[in-house]
Formats: structure tokens, C-alpha cells, sequence
């Protein structure tokens, strides 16, 4: 039989901060990368200007990803982890 949840109660914000761990390797990224990064999946400001590094773009999605987790009963630890290994997928 499938197994069931409960879903957590909305939250009004993430639970984590998008700012990335120092310990976390940098992405090495083409110009060509990073040109469409720039374009269409960084944040931006009112005027168009990307407002966050390729990097926290990476770890705010791999979080994103990962906290799905807690809804399962994971720790805040390994949360983390599980974000540190999409990080590493997305910037290998």
C-alpha cells in the first residue's frame, strides 16, 4: 500500500538562508554558462540587473529541492546533505 503523509502546514518563508555555505566549491562555468545564466535563471532587480551570484542561484535551488525531504521527516541535517549533492550535480 502506498504510503500516506501528512503535509506540513504552509510555511510564510524557507526555512534556510540562499546564502551558500563557505566550504561549498565554486562553480567553473563557460562565458557562454554564465551569459545565460544571467539572462534567464538569476534573480533580478526592478531594472533587469541580476542581483545573485551563479552560485546562490545553484544552492537556493538545490535547496529548494531537497527541503521537500523534511516533508518526509528528515532532519535539518540531512536536508543539508541531500542539498550538497544536487549542488554538486548541478555545478559538475
Amino acid at each position: 500500500m502506498p504510503r500516506v503523509h501528512e503535509p506540513r502546514a504552509p510555511r510564510e518563508a524557507a526555512i534556510f538562508s540562499d546564502e551558500v555555505p563557505a566550504d561549498i566549491p565554486a562553480a567553473e562555468l563557460t562565458e557562454n554558462a554564465r551569459i545565460v545564466l544571467e539572462k534567464r535563471y538569476l534573480k533580478k532587480d526592478a531594472e533587469g540587473t541580476p542581483v545573485e551570484a551563479p552560485e546562490t542561484m545553484f544552492w537556493r535551488v538545490a535547496r529548494t529541492i531537497a527541503d521537500v525531504d523534511a516533508d518526509y521527516g528528515a532532519s535539518e541535517a540531512a536536508v543539508e546533505e541531500v542539498a550538497r549533492q544536487f549542488y554538486d550535480l548541478m555545478i559538475s
